[in-house]
């Protein structure tokens, strides 16, 4: 994603940053994703790309987007945005840090086999 020439205008939608809330069972010791926190509400700038593959026989939309926002230290790939004008959570696949801590890209992942 090129940002030359972005500034703080320019972003424009409203997203939430969630990360999750984890159980650990206590026979297995498995860790359960029980639901999601709030860590911060951010302004973003989105910029899309969508794609349409085949996955255990099934076709699965995929919406690929990277959302700019302003540089914050605590995010991580564990975490993912809740997109509130499209009403939508795109998983963080990874994060570019870029302009000397001013902003950073947080490439991240919706599927949908257009079931439910």
């Amino acid at each position: 994603m090129n940002l030359d020439g972005i500034h703080f205008g320019q972003l424009d939608v409203r997203v939430v940053i969630e990360e999750p809330t984890v159980a650990v069972q206590s026979v297995s010791s498995e860790r359960l994703i029980t639901g999601w926190t709030t860590v911060r509400k951010v302004w973003a700038k989105r910029a899309s790309e969508s794609a349409e593959k085949i996955e255990a026989n099934q076709g699965v939309a995929i919406t690929k987007n990277g959302y700019v926002i302003r540089y914050m230290e605590d995010v991580n790939e564990t975490m993912r945005i809740n997109d509130i004008a499209l009403s939508e959570y795109h998983y963080i696949l990874g994060i570019e840090r870029v302009d000397r801590k001013r902003f950073m890209v947080l490439h991240t992942e919706r599927r949908d086999n257009g079931e439910g």
